[in-house]
């Protein structure tokens, strides 16, 4: 973040990511999701090791919603965890959510 600044645009800060993880046909991942085994869809995320997934995000407000989304998200996946980045102007957040067996999650 020194080298870069935290001010650039979040799908600037993703495609250098992705990037650096071995580019969009090594991150990028349609995952399945269900809920109690029935398919209801897939969806795309961006992975960058084994049953662990990122998402950026760039919000000043809502913060909690969207965890609260992430963690439902989460839930209806395979994944292990989701690490999210927040790039909230100078503040920039790291929060790992962990799926547990009852598929919601602790956090980190």
């Amino acid at each position: 973040m020194t080298d870069w600044g935290a001010f650039l645009e979040v799908s600037l800060f993703q495609e250098a990511l992705v990037h650096f993880l071995g580019g969009e046909p090594s991150v990028a991942q349609r995952l399945r999701l269900a809920r109690n085994g029935m398919a209801l869809a897939t969806q795309r995320f961006l992975v960058h090791t084994k049953g662990v997934a990122f998402r950026l995000t760039a919000l000043t407000d809502g913060i909690s919603a969207q965890e609260s989304h992430l963690r439902r998200l989460l839930a209806l996946t395979d994944l292990r965890a989701m690490q999210w980045i927040n790039l909230n102007h100078a503040e920039i957040q790291f929060v790992t959510l962990i799926r547990d067996g009852g598929g919601m999650g602790a956090k980190e």
